[in-house]
């Protein structure tokens, strides 16, 4: 079992937590708007004002923080309504930040979700430097302070570049992925507590004054079990890399798949740079090569190549069907040589997934590479593998899978990608990427794709529910793994569709609803470590469905740091058919970071449960398309596609 480490979580904890304050209320009657009430929140209050504790006779109320006609008076404690209390903080900390500081020092960012006030601690050309502050109440705690994080916000219109990245503190100030990235980060709340916290606290409501713990609250994580692979035979390792040269991979290419470079003429030369390079005459002691990795040869037989005139979409289907007839009914991945790459602007991107989209159009996966990547031999050096990995998955090979809590378990990856113009949904779109417990890809299916949102929410419960059927016999549980950016409609309709299934089948089959976000405001950092990252699988429970879960962090068998290690996802249990245990959840959990390990985009890509990371990248490439008015296209015709 893995020892527990001391996290301090990024929550400065109040010093004092039972308070209280005034308020005002007026009764809420069936029927009642928010219009008729501006400026007010509906909020469930004591009946008796003399009963401010937990417990009781409780009411709704429309409720002012400042005096209104009709509104009676009443006293409250912190913990009579917790949200009220979050507001009664919000605007406690407004107020002394409109006091003490002028507007250079601080900025509001509120949002629906968001009641963040930045904290400037340096200006640059391209952002600002900041620490921001929410009123929060843990849960897992039953506390009352205020969330905290470093952020960087870029001016309007500035581009992403690599000071950018700096002053992100993604990248070092030598340009490299920054290995410093968390302690770098403690940094800067150090730096905002030695600015900021004389000046802001306490804070005051009428006599009351409340004052914010200096140090970030301390907890102690548990852990789930590190991650195992399995290979050819049988055989596990540790290490993905490690374990494939040694064992083989997991199922070898049975396709009879066919590569094909296709390159300008005058870049014909770097052509020969990659194949010598994936064949392994190059970079031998990082990447021995295909054959001795992957068991396929990279010989005459198996390889091609062919100049192309451009990467317009005419070029690129008369070099296909060139291809496609010297292949003579071989499966084919053309291997691209291109002048752009996806992310080096916006010309760039769109020539890329123009070209992408050509090739799916026609249902076969391709793999592109850029020049720069090629001209730099370091680079190249430490992607080569990478590249070889994503050519052998994309021919059908099976590099490896992760060893599972649960063998017969179906994880269902849901995602969207609506176009969004204006702020309006102009198309819907959802679709699942579908894999076992074990990472092992199965299937992508569509489940809604219409202009009406009528038309697309029927679509959607209808394929939803055609998956679990069809897949009913064959496993024993289903989790569906949902990314931040599903909104409550489609979770809704899930738990429909879920509830009318058991209805009709029974409760034999287990069925949960868990959602995953890579985007989320919390934090932490290990007390033990120099680097402060906390060991990969540690968690911390901030409510009692609710976890923060390092899918990747230090090594057990390796604590050095070699790249800049993600942040924490949020994972929140959102529906079960059966009690949701601690010990039931942590399997759960334990299932989501091993798919962190399936992912066969490149080895060592472990920040994100594939489920949700597929899904990912079939909304951004979906988008794209849609952007650049491409024809849609069967997604489902080639798997997977995406890598």
């Amino acid at each position: 079992m893995n020892p527990k480490e001391h996290i301090a979580l990024n929550f400065f904890p109040l010093l004092q937590q039972d308070f209280e304050f005034t308020a005002y209320r007026a009764a809420y009657h069936e029927g009642d708007t928010k219009d008729k009430y501006p400026a007010c929140s509906r909020r469930r209050l004591p009946v008796n004002a003399l009963h401010l504790q937990r417990g009781g006779v409780y009411s709704d109320y429309w409720v002012s923080l400042v005096s209104r006609d009709g509104f009676e008076i009443c006293t409250l404690k912190s913990f009579s309504n917790i949200p009220l209390t979050i507001d009664v903080l919000n605007n406690m900390l407004k107020q002394k930040c409109n006091d003490s500081f002028g507007e250079s020092e601080f900025s509001y960012l509120e949002g629906m979700r968001s009641r963040m006030t930045l904290f400037v601690l340096e200006r640059f050309p391209e952002g600002v430097q900041g620490v921001w502050l929410e009123p929060y109440h843990l849960k897992a705690t039953d506390e009352f302070g205020f969330l905290a994080d470093f952020k960087f916000y870029t001016f309007s219109g500035a581009k992403s570049t690599r000071r950018i990245q700096q002053l992100s503190l993604s990248l070092d100030k030598d340009g490299r992925s920054n290995k410093n990235f968390y302690a770098d980060r403690f940094e800067k709340l150090q730096q905002f507590i030695a600015k900021f916290y004389h000046k802001l606290f306490p804070l005051t409501c009428g006599s009351v004054e409340i004052s914010m713990q200096k140090t970030l609250l301390d907890l102690e994580s548990d852990s789930l079990e590190p991650k195992r692979y399995m290979f050819f035979n049988g055989n596990t390792s540790n290490s993905q890399f490690t374990g494939v040269k040694d064992y083989g991979p997991l199922s070898p290419v049975s396709s009879g798949a066919k590569v094909y470079f296709l390159y300008r003429q005058q870049d014909r030369p770097f052509s020969h740079d990659l194949f010598r390079a994936l064949r392994g005459d190059t970079f031998g002691n990082t990447f021995p090569g295909m054959e001795a990795m992957f068991r396929y040869k990279l010989s005459q037989e198996n390889v091609g190549g062919k100049a192309i005139d451009g990467f317009d979409r005419d070029s690129l289907d008369k070099a296909l069907a060139a291809i496609q007839q010297d292949a003579m009914g071989r499966p084919i991945v053309p291997v691209l040589i291109t002048p752009f790459s996806k992310n080096s602007g916006k010309d760039s991107n769109r020539l890329y997934h123009i070209a992408k989209h050509a090739f799916l159009a026609h249902g076969v996966p391709s793999q592109f590479v850029s020049l720069q990547l090629l001209q730099f031999k370091d680079q190249l050096k430490w992607s080569v593998s990478n590249i070889g990995l994503q050519l052998f998955a994309k021919m059908g090979g099976q590099p490896w899978k992760v060893a599972p809590k649960a063998q017969s378990r179906l994880i269902v990856g849901l995602g969207q990608a609506h176009q969004i113009v204006n702020g309006q949904i102009k198309k819907y779109f959802a679709y699942s990427v579908l894999t076992e417990s074990t990472g092992l890809y199965k299937d992508l299916k569509t489940l809604g794709q219409s202009q009406s949102y009528e038309t697309y929410i029927k679509d959607f419960k209808r394929n939803l529910k055609l998956i679990f059927e069809s897949y009913h016999e064959h496993y024993d549980s289903f989790v569906v793994h949902a990314t931040f950016s599903i909104r409550r409609e489609e979770l809704d309709a899930v738990q429909e569709v879920l509830d009318a299934i058991i209805d009709t089948a029974g409760s034999d089959r287990e069925f949960v609803v868990m959602k995953f976000n890579d985007r989320n405001k919390f934090f932490g950092y290990s007390l033990q470590s120099n680097s402060m990252v906390p060991y990969e699988s540690a968690y911390l429970r901030l409510s009692e469905k609710e976890y923060l879960v390092w899918f990747e962090g230090l090594q057990y068998h390796n604590p050095n740091i070699r790249k800049r290690i993600e942040r924490p996802l949020h994972v929140k249990f959102i529906y079960s058919n059966h009690e949701l245990t601690a010990p039931r959840m942590k399997d759960y959990l334990q299932d989501a970071v091993n798919l962190s390990g399936a992912n066969w985009r490149g080895f060592n890509a472990k920040s994100l449960p594939v489920s949700v990371y597929y899904a990912h990248i079939v909304a951004d490439y979906y988008k794209e398309f849609q952007a650049l008015a491409l024809d849609d296209i069967d997604l489902e015709a080639i798997n997977p596609w995406f890598l």
